[in-house]
C-alpha cells in the first residue's frame, strides 16, 4: 500500500506557514470571491496513516488518566472532529459549534473492554 494515495479536499494553503497551526491570519484575508478556496490534493496513504497514528497516540495519552483506578470518572467514548489539510496533516477541530458544516471528520473512539 506504499504507493496508494487518497484525494483530500481542503483549503488551499499559502505555503508560508510552518507545521504549527497558529490559526488564521485575518490581516491577510483576500477579497471575497464567488470561487471556493477549496482544492483537491493527493496525499500518500502512508503519510496519512502516520499522521493519524501520531494524533491518536496523543489523544490516548491526554485521556489516559481516566483509566486509572483512582479516577472518579470512567471514560467510555470520545467524540472528536479533525481536519486533514492538503499535506495530510491531521488537526483537532476546535472552534466550537457544529463541525459538520466545515467538512471535518468525526472520530468516535470507544474504550476497549479489558
Amino acid at each position: 500500500m506504499k504507493d496508494k494515495k487518497i484525494w483530500i479536499i481542503a483549503d488551499e494553503t499559502s505555503g508560508g506557514k510552518n507545521s504549527i497551526d497558529t490559526g488564521p491570519d485575518y490581516d491577510d484575508l483576500p477579497a471575497e470571491s464567488p470561487e471556493s478556496s477549496r482544492k483537491r490534493f493527493q496525499v500518500k496513504a502512508e503519510d496519512l496513516k502516520r499522521e493519524m497514528s501520531e494524533f491518536l497516540e496523543v489523544i490516548e495519552y491526554v485521556f489516559d488518566q481516566t483509566n486509572r483506578e483512582s479516577s472518579n470518572v470512567k471514560l467510555q467514548e470520545i467524540e472528536l472532529s479533525v481536519e486533514i489539510n492538503g499535506e495530510g496533516q491531521v488537526t483537532l477541530f476546535g472552534i466550537g459549534g457544529k463541525a459538520g458544516s466545515k467538512g471535518a471528520i468525526k472520530l468516535k473512539l470507544v474504550r476497549k473492554e479489558s
